[in-house]
């Protein structure tokens, strides 16, 4: 059927409504249309481009396939509308309506949507280029699944049940966004930049993310299972309570003082990844691999370490208070754990020979027969720690603190004991070599109960055998001969 733009014309222009008629493959190119009233017609594939249709009714029309370029579309009533397949680049969409709207399709370049309300609308499979949302009124509900979107911008908007699932974003902007149940799964994005964004309900599933930022983002208890980071940064983000599973990055992705506190990072790969200054207290990182990660300063106190890949790690200045664990996890030489805090951990039968934990904070943890055989423990801080049955032949414990530690039955023979702070521990069954022990700091009753290897030259006593517990007189006198050299 053929329409004849004129008559059309001149029935617009006499203030007629034209309801629910069939206009398909209507030819008005830049005609003129301010306020035409064309509810519910039907005007798939019509050529209007470069039309003035500034405040005109389009309620309920279809306008699928229509050619809308170039087109003035301010103050347009669209809701309802059908515009799948449509092409509206650079038309002009200041204050449109488009609640309920399906744009399924549609091709959009260079649209800025000021005052325009979009609630509810659709979007699938839409591909927009250099589009700018971040004046819009009303967006809550739109759907743009599948939708294909170069440079659009959400900075500072409320979003609320929006769908970008399965989408492709390529420099797309949610700064300062606020989010609220928006799902995201299975998007691919690229320079994507949700910095200082904030939300509730988020759904990340496995997003693939390179060279995005999400730095300062409030994201608690988003679900990020199997999501992939490539070259971004999460830096100061917060991600609390969120769903890490089987994630991955890259080790030129940064997570700098990001919060994820407990959080479920259980089979995530983050090797060589930047963990430095992060909080992950009572995270799970069950079979996590962490290799090469630098951990420095890393607040892990309460998280589950179990079955967790640590090989190469820097462990620096970390908090394992409380942590979960396993005796064989920092075994390996390659760990760098120069200041680690593992105060109050529990550790039974652990082996440790050979670690370099220079400072290592251990005060209060329960080690009871660790194997630190040939360990740099220098300046390490074991007050008030349960140490009964360990292993120091050999260690390096220059400068350790001792002070109300139990060392019941250990074993400090060939321990470099120079400068350790051993007064107020408990050494009794333990054994050790008076040329190692006077080099110790110790008090008057100190050695009680400690069993002495080797020759003790000016000792005022008769000749003692090659090894012999000491007793409280000779404690005594051990104590001032080390006092007065």
């Amino acid at each position: 059927m053929t329409v004849d733009s004129s008559k059309v014309l001149e029935r617009l222009g006499q203030g007629e409504i034209l309801r629910g008629e069939d206009l398909r493959e209507l030819h008005l190119e830049k005609a003129v249309l301010v306020g035409a009233r064309l509810p519910e017609c039907n005007l798939a594939s019509a050529r209007l481009m470069g039309a003035e249709l500034n405040n005109s009714d389009l309620t309920g029309a279809n306008l699928e396939g229509a050619d809308l370029r170039y087109c003035d579309l301010r103050e347009v009533q669209l809701q309802g509308a059908k515009l799948i397949g449509a092409r509206l680049s650079r038309a002009q969409v200041d204050g449109i309506h488009l609640e309920g709207a399906d744009l399924g399709g549609v091709e959009i370049d260079r649209a800025v949507f000021a005052a325009a309300t979009l609630a509810s609308s659709r979007w699938v499979e839409a591909v927009l280029n250099d589009v700018d949302f971040s004046k819009v009124t009303g967006i809550d509900g739109a759907d743009f699944s599948e939708a294909d979107m170069d440079s659009v911008l959400f900075p500072g908007l409320t979003l609320k049940a929006i769908s970008f699932r399965d989408g492709q974003l390529r420099l797309v902007s949610f700064l300062k966004t606020r989010l609220s149940d928006v799902d995201f799964a299975g998007c691919r994005f690229s320079r994507v930049t949700l910095d200082r964004a904030t939300g509730h309900g988020l759904r990340f599933r496995e997003v693939r993310c390179v060279n995005c930022t999400f730095r300062e983002a409030d994201l608690e208890g988003a679900d990020f299972v199997g999501a992939a980071f490539e070259t971004c940064d999460l830096s100061e983000a917060r991600l609390t309570g969120a769903d890490l599973k089987k994630i991955s990055a890259n080790r030129y992705s940064i997570f700098k003082n990001v919060v994820i506190d407990e959080s479920d990072l259980s089979g995530a790969t983050l090797d060589g990844t930047d963990f430095s200054g992060a909080s992950l207290r009572k995270v799970k990182l069950d079979g996590t691999s962490l290799r090469g990660c630098d951990l420095t300063g890393c607040n892990l106190e309460g998280a589950d370490l179990s079955g967790a890949v640590i090989d190469g790690a820097n462990f620096s200045r970390a908090k394992l208070k409380d942590a979960i664990i396993p005796p064989e996890m920092f075994s390996g030489r390659e760990l760098i754990l120069e200041g680690l805090d593992l105060e109050g951990i529990s550790i039974e039968g652990g082996s440790f020979r050979g670690v370099v934990w220079c400072g290592v904070k251990l005060g209060g943890a329960r080690l009871l027969r660790a194997d630190f055989q040939d360990a740099d423990l220098s300046g390490a801080d074991f007050s008030g720690a349960d140490l009964t049955g360990a292993d120091f032949q050999r260690a390096d414990l220059s400068n350790a603190r001792f002070a109300g530690a139990c060392l019941k039955d250990v074993d400090l023979r060939e321990a470099n004991l120079r400068g350790a702070e051993l007064n107020g521990a408990t050494l009794a069954g333990s054994n050790a070599s008076w040329k190692d022990v006077r080099k110790s700091i110790f008090g008057p009753e100190t050695l009680i109960g400690l069993t002495l290897h080797g020759e003790i030259s000016g000792i005022p006593q008769k000749a003692l055998p090659g090894a012999f517990e000491v007793k409280k007189n000779l404690a005594a006198v051990l104590h001032r001969m080390r006092n007065e050299e």
